[in-house]
């Protein structure tokens, strides 16, 4: 029986350049699904959390007042709280204020168009090819 050497994952890591056009983007866009985009792409890049973890966000897990998020996350099932940055914060709320449609469903990254529910599948890694 033959195995097969172990594999090393490359990980993308943002240039300066990239970032830079993450920034001049989140300054010049507004339409809904833009206003979610940079949501999303903030809480990975800035917060370093993991797309499922984006997408289960909900109402419920960010304490505006202390500025923080607190979640149990899906890989290590481990609870954790974050400080909530101020331009991370700023883009969430923008979202939820004027980009997200309005429905009584607790999580706060939902489809724009009808019927509204949860974001699943690569919307996280689309969002950040679209803005770099």
């Amino acid at each position: 029986m033959s195995g097969t050497a172990p594999q090393d994952k490359i990980i993308d890591v943002l240039s300066d350049e990239q970032l830079q056009r993450i920034n001049t983007f989140r300054e010049e866009h507004n339409e809904p699904i833009e206003l979610r985009d940079i949501a999303i792409v903030l809480l990975g890049v800035r917060m370093g959390l993991r797309a499922y973890d984006i997408l289960a966000l909900r109402f419920q897990d960010i304490d505006w007042k202390n500025r923080q998020i607190s979640i149990v996350m899906k890989k290590t099932k481990t609870q954790i709280t974050l400080p909530l940055p101020v331009e991370v914060g700023n883009a969430v709320y923008s979202y939820i204020t004027s980009g997200r449609p309005k429905t009584g469903t607790e999580y706060i990254f939902i489809r724009s168009k009808a019927p509204y529910g949860k974001l699943t599948g690569k919307v996280c890694t689309k969002a950040l090819y679209r803005k770099r």
